[in-house]
């Protein structure tokens, strides 16, 4: 039983001034969402929110333009880094995929920093095509992939379609298994 009044002696409380508040981080740059339904997803954080630790909070590199973080963001959402959402994360019951924090680190995306400055000009371009692509359930491997995949990676138009296929076969098997 907690006395009223001994809340404020508590270790946490007692250490807090004002007792009660909670002291918040720096709000991130962007939220990586931690349990998925349809897949993983990056979202900048322009409105400056802080959140719970029900959502992975994203800090970029000191220094980071917004035109690296726009495309970064883009860039997030090529069938390689999907594909590698889909092989790190667990699926759960009526196809949950869950990232834990150490599984969020091990994600393999492109290092937008490496291309050329018209390819990151271009997907940052191309963020407001992949909001909208998302937000309508749309795949957007078709906007991203031949940005990323092709022309910042050099991949073949075949090893793409492989990288697609399986990541849709992985996705699929995942949100139609049984619970």
């Amino acid at each position: 039983m907690v006395l009223e009044g001994a809340h404020e002696k508590g270790y946490k409380c007692r250490t807090r001034s004002p007792w009660y508040s909670v002291p918040m981080q720096s709000a991130p740059h962007a939220f990586l969402t931690y349990m998925s339904g349809e897949r993983v997803r990056l979202v900048l954080n322009r409105v400056k929110a802080n959140s719970t630790n029900t959502i992975h909070n994203v800090f970029f590199k000191r220094g980071a333009s917004g035109l690296i973080r726009n495309a970064t963001v883009a860039g997030f959402y090529s069938s390689l880094t999907a594909l590698s959402t889909e092989l790190i994360g667990r699926a759960y019951g009526g196809g949950v995929l869950k990232l834990e924090l150490n599984e969020a680190r091990r994600v393999l995306m492109p290092k937008i920093t490496s291309f050329p400055p018209l390819l990151v000009e271009a997907l940052n371009r191309a963020l407001c095509d992949v909001d909208t692509a998302i937000r309508r359930k749309e795949d957007v491997g078709g906007i991203v992939d031949g940005l990323v995949l092709r022309e910042g990676l050099g991949l073949s138009k075949g090893d793409v379609q492989i990288l697609t296929d399986e990541r849709i076969r992985l996705a699929t098997r995942r949100m139609t298994r049984q619970q």
